[in-house]
């Protein structure tokens, strides 16, 4: 509205300055009148004059001089004639410019109203297309709110899961650590403890076996035999100088050894509990990422499907199918068979084919999950004329569903859109965007419809 008020401003002063230029015109060609009058005039004068020079000789050179006067006076005129007529001309030239600009503004006055009409009648029938969206959409925010609020709290868990999990596992090494160590100690003191038992048992055997001899040697002497009492001597102070390398026999080393089997059984059973929290939690994280394996192949073979459905309308023939590298983490292998070519990568495909092949992909999920606006960037550039005429086609069936937005310098593409924005630089330095709808351009004939 604002601007088709400035449109008509700015006919009415056009209209204004148009009068006022007739009006100057017009006193223009009475003064042009009133001049050829005066000079009609003058030339009758000289003509008397120069008369009158004929008859009376002896004022020849008053009547020369005024003859000279006349004359600069009739050179005046006809300058002041001329220039008036120039005058006249430009204005008569300005008339005709400001004319055709009234007739312009006027045109774009009539242009403007119709597209305002036009868009007055689009906003009321998508306002008759929103509303049961917007009934819809409480409803429809509610249940995202709900699924936004699960996938939160699906998320939490999870974080709070890998958060425990990483807590067990470091008070699983630490309680491995110690039990290694305990482990370490227990062997260390059995090793001991046997050692000296063994030792116990050697000395305790000498013992015996020396006191055998001792009895063995007082039946000797009961008997009156000599005994060599100094080899006996050497063999009794090695069996007290094993006894001292045994040293004093721990008493509490059986207490000991009951603590720490005691503190061992007790890390083993907290290991055991961490284990099975551990198992658990895998257990979750297992059934997570089958579900979300599930999702993902399901959703997979569906943009597979409408992939190989899509293909074949893109290059009018043909066929293209998607497959797992390894395994569904590791990405996804995508196979092309123009017509008349064999199935190959996108790399041995030549540049039209390769952005036909992304368009048909990235059209095959858009099928799947539609998104509200797409924006592509003269993604027509590699194409010739009929795989444009394919590739638009294809945007306008898929248009229903999804708003697109399309950079191009192709006329085919250029004439499938509903409206144009265009940039102009009218002046260095300063760009301007220029709207045109297509439809209506080709109701006032300004646009071939072909």
């Amino acid at each position: 509205d604002v601007q088709i008020a400035k449109q008509q401003t700015a006919a009415q002063a056009f209209l204004l300055q148009k009068q006022q230029l007739k009006d100057q015109l017009a006193q223009l060609d009475t003064q042009l009148e009133e001049d050829a009058m005066q000079k009609d005039d003058l030339e009758i004068d000289l003509h008397a004059l120069a008369m009158k020079l004929e008859t009376i000789l002896p004022d020849y050179k008053t009547l020369q001089f005024q003859v000279e006067e006349l004359t600069e006076q009739l050179e005046e005129q006809q300058q002041v004639l001329q220039q008036q007529q120039q005058e006249r001309e430009i204005l008569r030239r300005n008339s005709t410019q400001t004319t055709q600009q009234i007739e312009l503004l006027e045109k774009d006055i009539s242009f403007l109203q119709s597209q305002y009409q036009q868009i007055t009648a689009q906003m009321e029938q998508a306002k008759k297309f929103v509303d049961p969206i917007q009934l819809e959409l409480p409803n429809l925010e509610s249940e995202f709110q709900q699924q936004f609020a699960q996938t939160e709290k699906l998320q939490k868990t999870w974080n709070e899961w890998q958060i425990e999990l990483n807590s067990v596992q470091e008070k699983q090494q630490t309680l491995t650590d110690q039990r290694h160590q305990y482990q370490q100690q227990d062997e260390k003191l059995r090793e001991q403890l046997e050692a000296k038992r063994l030792a116990w048992q050697a000395a305790k055997s000498d013992r015996e076996h020396y006191q055998e001899q001792l009895k063995e040697l007082n039946a000797e002497l009961q008997t009156g035999l000599k005994i060599d009492l100094t080899e006996h001597q050497q063999k009794l102070e090695k069996v007290q100088k094993q006894f001292e390398k045994i040293g004093a026999v721990n008493l509490a080393a059986s207490q000991e050894f009951e603590e720490v089997s005691q503190r061992f059984d007790e890390l083993s059973h907290q290991i055991q509990d961490l284990e099975n929290t551990v198992t658990q939690l895998k257990d979750a994280m297992k059934s997570i990422d089958q579900e979300t394996r599930k999702l993902f192949m399901s959703t997979f073979d569906q943009i597979n499907q409408e992939l190989q459905n899509l293909f074949p309308k893109v290059f009018n023939g043909g066929e293209a199918s998607l497959s797992l590298e390894d395994d569904w983490q590791s990405g996804v292998k995508l196979m092309a068979r123009p017509p008349g070519k064999k199935n190959s990568s996108l790399a041995l495909l030549s540049g039209g084919e390769k952005a036909l092949t992304a368009l048909a992909l990235v059209f095959a999920i858009f099928r799947l999950n539609p998104a509200p606006f797409c924006v592509l960037d003269e993604v027509d550039a590699p194409l010739d004329d009929a795989n444009v005429q394919r590739y638009c086609n294809l945007v306008k069936e898929l248009s229903e569903h999804v708003q697109f937005i399309y950079i191009t310098h192709n006329k085919l593409a250029m004439t499938m859109a509903t409206d144009l924005l265009g940039v102009t630089m009218p002046e260095p330095g300063t760009s301007k965007l220029v709207t045109v709808n297509l439809e209506q351009a080709k109701e006032y004939g300004l646009v071939s419809e072909s």
